[in-house]
């Protein structure tokens, strides 16, 4: 490695040393060096980026982000995203403007604590398959 190379790591360290320390610092265990698993989310949507560029109607792109964004909550909460949608739609179709409350992915991980657990137990160690909304919806 040449002098200036190796120069510049160090001085890059020294510069960034109070914010590198925090997570070595007792308490700040929760202080993740990494924000992967919420890039990981966005996965789905930079790969089919390409053939989402002629969706069709400007509708549909509004569309497929408000699917990207429950299913993505669902992963993040631990919750099958299927299932899920299969409570909500109905609720969804009956509710009014005054009823429209509780129907949110936290809402459904909340009161099916076993499902959420049981599918978060399932994707530990697993490969999981991006789910992936059809490109007209």
């Amino acid at each position: 490695m040449p002098k200036r190379s190796r120069c510049e790591a160090v001085t890059y360290a020294n510069n960034r040393w109070p914010h590198l320390v925090r997570y070595a610092k007792v308490g700040y265990g929760h202080v993740h060096i990494d924000n992967n698993p919420i890039e990981g989310t966005f996965r789905p949507t930079k790969v089919g980026l390409r053939n989402y560029l002629f969706i069709g109607h400007p509708a549909a792109g509004w569309r497929s982000a408000v699917v990207y964004s429950v299913a993505a909550t669902c992963k993040l909460l631990g919750v099958n995203p299927e299932n899920y949608l299969t409570w909500v739609l109905p609720k969804l179709a009956a509710a009014t403007n005054k009823t429209v409350t509780g129907l949110l992915p936290h809402d459904y991980a909340r009161l099916h604590p076993n499902g959420a657990a049981t599918a978060a137990a399932a994707l530990d160690g697993a490969v999981v398959k991006d789910f992936e909304p059809s490109p007209s919806s």
